[in-house]
């Protein structure tokens, strides 16, 4: 289980969960329209530009500005699941609304 032993490494557990989960949507419509994500290939550099900047402020001296300390494996793995998870239940709730609005 992950214990987050301080507010550092907490605050930027959760700056990097708001960076990761801004994307959310974007894969989750994707999938809705059945488009390909990698179709789209502004898309694609968009999502890795904010995802790299993130690690830039994460693993550079810029962390500092931000409040922020570089994040070991264990809390990399907890916000990918959580990411995964996100993803998967967008999909399922808004196949679920589609159905109902559509029956309606």
């Amino acid at each position: 289980m992950l214990e987050l032993a301080d507010l550092p490494t907490a605050r930027t557990v959760a700056f990097t969960a708001f960076v990761l989960l801004e994307n959310l949507p974007l894969v989750a419509i994707r999938f809705q329209e059945g488009s390909s994500l990698l179709a789209n290939r502004w898309l694609i550099i968009a999502i890795l530009v904010s995802f790299g900047l993130q690690l830039i402020v994460l693993y550079t001296g810029l962390g500092s500005l931000f409040g922020v300390v570089p994040l070991g494996l264990q809390e990399w793995l907890v916000l990918l699941g959580g990411a995964a998870l996100g993803v998967v239940s967008t999909i399922i709730a808004s196949k679920v609304l589609t159905r109902r609005v559509g029956s309606i």
